[in-house]
């Protein structure tokens, strides 16, 4: 699938889905555990709304995959939620 096709999916799936859900998404896109980079990457260019500093935020949530030797995230669903729901909606 192109970067093009994974925009668009992530964009259409918006409306009727959450950012946990959307993540989500992305990973099976990806075929892997997304990374903090792929969280911060992907979210910016299918939804510019959303700040850098909020992106950078959101990749503290627990489901990231930290890399090795890295420590899980703290942030819970409902906060990874209640961080990116305001910019997911066109």
């Amino acid at each position: 699938m192109s970067d093009d096709d994974v925009l668009r999916r992530l964009r259409e799936s918006a409306p009727r889905m959450g950012a946990v859900d959307l993540a989500l998404l992305l990973e099976r896109i990806l075929g892997r555990p997304i990374s903090d980079a792929d969280l911060i990457f992907r979210f910016k260019q299918a939804f510019p709304k959303i700040p850098i500093p909020t992106l950078y935020e959101a990749s503290a949530w627990h489901r990231i995959d930290p890399g090795e030797g890295m420590k899980r995230g703290t942030l819970t669903d409902h906060d990874f939620e209640c961080l990116l729901r305001g910019f997911l909606s066109s």
